[in-house]
Order: structure tokens, then C-alpha cells, then sequence
């Protein structure tokens, strides 16, 4: 038997991550995150879409983002929360 997923009458899909949003708003296309992130470009798009992936990758992405970010001259990075609201950020070992 399936499993299903259970959604409330009304209710919108939660997206797995903000990343897309945040690489977007920035301006910053898939590629230049995976090639500043030291990551493939797949990889990317693996974790925009919410796919599992390990933390240190996770890490990855978020420190390139953040570089791109300061590049910009932005003041302040973003927390791995803000960009992975779902995810236990830091507390589950890579495995």
C-alpha cells in the first residue's frame, strides 16, 4: 500500500527550503552558486528541491550563497535556518 501525504483542506504545499527564493532574490544563477559552493550544479538543484542531502553539503551551499551575498554588498549572511527552516541545522551528524 502507498503512502500518502496528508494535506488540509485549502492548505498550500510547504516548500522544502528557501534556497531557490534566496538564490533568486540575489540574482544569482544555479551554476555560479554550485561553482562558488564548490558543488555540482546538480547538486543544486537536488537540494533546491528538497532531495536529502548530507550536512556538510548543506553547509556548502549556504557558505556560497553567502559569499555571493557579501559580494553583493549585502551586511548580513543568511543563517542556516533562513535558508533550511526544515532541517535540524548542525544537531544531526553527517552521514
Amino acid at each position: 500500500m502507498a503512502k500518502q501525504s496528508v494535506r488540509r483542506a485549502g492548505s498550500t504545499p510547504r516548500p522544502p527550503n528557501n534556497l531557490k527564493q534566496f538564490r533568486i532574490e540575489e540574482g544569482v544563477d544555479r551554476s555560479d552558486l554550485a561553482r562558488t559552493a564548490d558543488v555540482a550544479d546538480k547538486t543544486v538543484e537536488r537540494v533546491e528541491a528538497g532531495r536529502e542531502s548530507r550536512m556538510t553539503t548543506l553547509y556548502k551551499i549556504l557558505n556560497g550563497l553567502n559569499a555571493l551575498r557579501n559580494q553583493n554588498r549585502r551586511a548580513v549572511d543568511y543563517s542556516f535556518q533562513e535558508v533550511f527552516p526544515n532541517h535540524a541545522g548542525g544537531i544531526e551528524s553527517d552521514r
